[in-house]
């Protein structure tokens, strides 16, 4: 008998639990987004505004305020914001008072390449980053000619200027 008491009581269990969580998600699914707000997580000025995010956002999925929670899918805006070549990673989610968080964070530039054809700056993982309408970041100017093999030396050569007490503080610029 004991051990059907056992069986019946982890029964109903299991059943609570699972018609908890049916009911969290049908009243989560059911709350509308009250606002956007945007984080910018890097510690060097914007190269993007909270304009320019929101705009990532509604190209995606329309404008996320007052929509329902179960209509946006967070992986896709995500990825929207990420697609940007001056983001290095983003974050989205939304918290249990219904607020959408964007969390930012910024390509860092270490090298600003000029040339006849555009300007751009090398990132610090070496890729190519176009420049910003917003804000200018103070490194060093690379003009010349480049091609893919030359943007990798400069790169590497920028890495350990950067690191390098002297060199950091005296090159400003580089001609090839």
């Amino acid at each position: 008998m004991k051990k059907w008491l056992t069986y019946i009581g982890l029964l109903i269990f299991s059943v609570a639990v699972i018609f908890l969580f049916v009911f969290a998600q049908n009243r989560n699914n059911a709350h509308r987004i009250n606002k956007v707000s945007i984080d910018f997580q890097s510690e060097n000025h914007p190269f993007l505004s909270e304009d320019m995010v929101n705009k990532l956002l509604i190209q995606s999925n329309g404008n996320p305020v007052n929509q329902l929670n179960s209509t946006i899918n967070l992986h896709v805006l995500e990825e929207s914001v990420r697609k940007n070549e001056m983001v290095e990673n983003a974050d989205v989610y939304v918290n249990p008072q219904g607020d959408l968080h964007v969390v930012v964070l910024q390509k860092t530039p270490v090298v600003r390449i000029q040339n006849q054809v555009k300007d751009y700056y090398l990132d610090d993982k070496g890729l190519p980053m176009p420049l910003s309408t917003l804000y200018t970041e103070r490194v060093p100017l690379a003009t010349g000619i480049f091609n893919k093999q030359t943007e990798q030396e400069l790169f590497e050569m920028m890495k350990v200027f950067k690191t390098d007490e002297f060199f950091s503080k005296q090159i400003v610029g580089l001609n090839r």
